[in-house]
């Protein structure tokens, strides 16, 4: 069977680039790697923390998804 993979996917504009930077170092704490600006993938389901942690952060536009193992 495969493995499952978590993925966030953010979007913070520049005049909240604080915000944008502990959004990084969580995801990175978490687990994540960056695959490309403002998509991470992780195989660890974290996904639930990430929303938590974030929440009430009008600034941010985060979208999670996790994968279906196929087969």
């Amino acid at each position: 069977m495969g493995r499952q993979w978590h993925m966030a996917i953010y979007s913070v504009p520049e005049a909240d680039r604080a915000l944008r930077d502990q959004l990084r170092k969580k995801l990175a704490w978490l687990g994540f790697g960056q695959l490309s600006p403002g998509v991470w993938i992780s195989p660890h389901d974290r996904l639930d923390q990430v929303e938590a942690d974030l929440a009430g952060q009008d600034a941010l536009r985060l979208d999670v998804f996790g994968s279906v193992p196929r087969g």
